[in-house]
């Protein structure tokens, strides 16, 4: 209970000091111009300025912290803060530094000298040179080979169908064989004679002679079986 009270207490003398703060900032912003500006003593990074008789708080861009002494935002190394104490009077330094009779010190920066290079000179040499140490010259380049002639493109494989012989139609041999030949092209079944085939938009279609009749190859008509000679599997 009494650590409560003691907080309480902290925290209202804080708010009071705070205030009595910013009354007396509002005092010395209507006696001055503008742009006259003042730390915050809550933050190093913030800091209020005179507009018009009046304290505008404003932020610095992040990472820098409110310079008194150049009335702007600077590098955190070069300004003695931490957490808005800057160890002395905010009001009263700062009214000092920003005195237009007085100007402050601008920070320079001393340039580094340039070192001093120690250089020895060595009296030249007249002996012979180490033949290890001596560079050989390059071989000359060998003649690129002579590109070699591109090899004749194979030839595309010969169809499946089988042309027996002059007159004749062909033997079918794979489902493929329509591809490329033209509508109503008749083609023998290899191993049955009662079958035929035609072509139909580059496809095959399966034909059965009726009964008693096999396929002629020589008429591309259906014939009786025993008037058929062409037919070398000699069986339905």
């Amino acid at each position: 209970m009494k650590v409560y009270h003691v907080h309480l207490l902290l925290l209202v003398i804080a708010v009071s000091s705070t205030v009595e703060w910013i009354e007396a900032l509002i005092t010395e912003c209507s006696d001055r111009f503008n742009d006259l500006a003042f730390a915050d003593p809550a933050s190093c990074s913030s800091f209020y300025a005179c507009q018009r008789g009046k304290a505008i708080r404003r932020e610095c861009s992040n990472g820098l912290y409110f310079d008194p002494k150049i009335q702007t935002c600077n590098l955190p190394g070069l300004i003695k803060c931490f957490n808005g104490d800057r160890g002395g009077a905010i009001l009263e330094g700062e009214i000092k530094a920003a005195d237009p009779t007085t100007t402050p010190t601008p920070y320079t920066i001393k340039p580094i000298a340039d070192p001093v290079v120690n250089t020895t000179t060595f009296a030249p040499t007249t002996a012979a040179p180490n033949l290890r140490d001596v560079v050989q010259a390059p071989s000359a380049p060998s003649a690129p080979s002579a590109p070699s002639a591109p090899s004749a493109p194979s030839a595309p494989p010969a169809p499946s169908i089988v042309i027996e012989s002059a007159g004749r139609i062909a033997v079918l041999r794979s489902s493929r064989d329509c591809r490329g030949i033209e509508d109503g092209e008749f083609l023998a079944d290899p191993r049955h004679c009662r079958r035929f085939y035609t072509c139909r938009r580059n496809r095959v279609r399966r034909h059965n002679c009726p009964a008693n009749e096999w396929f002629d190859r020589e008429s591309k008509t259906c014939q009786n079986r025993d008037e058929v000679l062409n037919c070398p599997s000699q069986r339905n």
